[in-house]
């Protein structure tokens, strides 16, 4: 029941993270602020997560998962409350900031809940795929919002009543004694800091998670005023990207332990940069659409791939506060890279955007290179 739980609450992050891109256009109508300051909602949400980073450590060895995780889900639940009341700007940016703690927490606690259990590269692919599956229906719930003129904000609304119902679910159900023993050393942080494979796999997924936020919030807007794309069938063809994700983790998981893990990354990498010189050459829209399902399909192992190999690397005492921290820091790309993107895009033009994915995919590859080559693989620091 908790692996059914843990899954439901990826689907409704990929729902929260799936609606922006479309509601992107009516959110900057309604405050009157242009793309580049659109990228302030993505820095807000990554102060958040940087409080997470430094803190999730302590906080599960001091009060266990169980705590993370509820505090995450009450939250979540109560901030997109506030965001369906149409709050000032200022104060929108307050709240995603809290969001993006909570989600920080949240998927910090399911995460190191199942990365020590076996065929955790498997599981972990199905549970981030899940968060595709909600990140398809996000989409479509946002058009199907502007079609019915309900209002941008009344999603937020619907999400925060499937937040409520899964943090009630997980605080009956996610055992109380699941706690993290305290660790003997003084500062478990700067030992972990310590570990060079850490920071590896801390940027590259940063850079992922960039390029990965900044094709599926921005197509949107480059289909729909740079290709002339109807909002309808944008919004089908962003849904197409995340169901592409989706496929990528349900059915490319079972080659995590047939292929091995990092061979499977390295395919895909080379598969997503494909996928976004595709869109970036491509005139018509089928194969712009082509060109997003193939980049979100390599794309899909790429997160919890690389996460279920951080345990190989880490002492168990410092699995959660190393997995809290990667996952944390590692979605900081998700404000800075969507904004860069966003601020390119106001000077120099919306075809600068596939350009830009083709130039962080690329740095991927060179972290990557780092982590396979890192050997030194410590069990005690």
């Amino acid at each position: 029941m908790i692996l059914v739980l843990a899954f439901s609450s990826f689907v409704l992050m990929g729902i929260n993270d799936g609606v922006l891109g479309v509601l992107l256009p009516s959110l900057q109508t309604h405050y009157g602020i242009d793309k580049a300051v659109v990228g302030l909602l993505f820095m807000a949400s990554v102060i958040g997560h940087i409080i997470a980073a430094f803190s999730s450590g302590a906080m599960a060895q001091k009060m266990g998962l169980r705590f993370l995780i509820l505090q995450g889900g009450a939250l979540i639940s109560l901030c997109l409350v506030l965001v369906w009341q149409l709050p000032p700007f200022w104060l929108l940016l307050l709240i995603l900031a809290i969001i993006g703690y909570a989600m920080a927490m949240l998927s910090t606690g399911l995460n190191a809940y199942i990365a020590p259990m076996p065929s955790s590269g498997r599981l972990l692919n199905y549970m981030h795929g899940f968060y595709g599956v909600g990140a398809f229906i996000g989409p479509l719930l946002a058009t199907l919002i502007l079609q019915l003129q309900l209002g941008w904000s009344i999603g937020y609304l619907f999400i925060s009543f499937l937040c409520i119902a899964l943090t009630l679910g997980l605080g009956i159900f996610f055992p109380v004694s699941m706690a993290v023993s305290a660790p003997h050393e003084n500062s478990p942080m700067t030992r972990m800091l310590r570990i060079p494979a850490l920071w590896f796999a801390t940027i590259f997924l940063a850079f992922y998670v960039g390029v990965e936020v900044s094709v599926g919030n921005w197509s949107f807007t480059f289909l729909t005023e740079a290709r002339s794309e109807h909002t309808v069938t944008a919004g089908w063809m962003v849904s197409g990207y995340w169901l592409g994700l989706t496929m990528g983790r349900m059915l490319l998981a079972f080659l995590v332990e047939r292929m091995g893990k990092r061979l499977l990354v390295q395919y895909c990498m080379a598969g997503s940069i494909a996928g976004i010189i595709l869109i970036w050459f491509s005139t018509g829209g089928v194969l712009s659409a082509l060109g997003l399902w193939i980049t979100g399909f390599c794309f899909g192992p790429l997160f919890p791939t690389t996460l279920s190999i951080v345990p190989e690397y880490m002492p168990q005492r410092l699995l959660t506060g190393a997995i809290g921290f990667i996952s944390s820091i590692a979605y900081c790309g998700a404000a800075l890279f969507p904004w860069m993107a966003g601020n390119l895009m106001q000077s120099a033009g919306l075809w600068t955007l596939f350009p830009f994915c083709f130039l962080t995919l690329s740095a991927m590859f060179i972290m990557w290179s780092k982590l396979s080559h890192s050997h030194t693989k410590l069990v005690e620091v």
